[in-house]
């Protein structure tokens, strides 16, 4: 009796899967931000974790393919995730001398990095409360978007729209310190 239901799980998941990969194909590789490789990855994940619920669940999933799109979107939110802390570890290493960089800065611009990067962490706690918290999880934690209206209870047009406002109030805030790093040759 319970081949009996393994095998519907199997040809349940079989069947919904070959609707839904075309779909889910597209989709990661619209959310990995057409990385081909990601997309991939992302679409792998996605078949061994549902193939592994659906045999849990015996098949009592009522909308597969909703189903299917949130764990691809959870996937690609992971790849984002990962790839933003490699991205961070790599950066660390380059700024605490972990790692030679290409271009040798002078003892001036590496000062004026520093004091930059606490000017700008200065100028995000200065930020009234609300805007502060969002544009900590956007401009130093890299969080999506949407990743950010789900911990704060907002809607994603409203962390935009916060964004923006922290954005404009940090660079009206930050424009004189700003020329003077293009000076040292530290920002584009």
């Amino acid at each position: 009796m319970g081949g009996e239901n393994q095998s519907f799980t199997r040809a349940a998941f079989q069947e919904a899967w070959s609707q839904s990969e075309p779909q889910l194909r597209k989709l990661c590789f619209r959310w990995t931000g057409r990385d081909p490789e990601a997309a991939r990855d992302a679409l792998g994940t996605v078949a061994v974790l549902a193939m592994e619920e659906f045999a849990r669940s015996s098949g009592e999933i009522s909308n597969v393919r909703a189903w299917l799109t949130r764990l691809a979107r959870n996937a690609c939110v992971d790849i984002h995730r990962e790839r933003a802390i490699k991205r961070r570890a790599i950066e660390r290493l380059t700024v605490e001398g972990g790692l030679e960089s290409a271009h040798v800065e002078s003892p001036e611009a590496e000062q004026m990095r520093r004091e930059l990067n606490v000017l700008v962490r200065r100028a995000i706690d200065g930020l009234p409360p609300a805007l502060a918290e969002t544009a900590k999880l956007r401009l130093v934690e890299e969080e999506p978007y949407e990743d950010i209206a789900g911990e704060l209870s907002l809607s994603p047009e409203t962390v935009r729209k916060r964004i923006q406002d922290a954005r404009t109030r940090l660079r009206n805030e930050l424009s004189t310190h700003v020329d003077e790093a293009r000076i040292c040759g530290i920002t584009r």
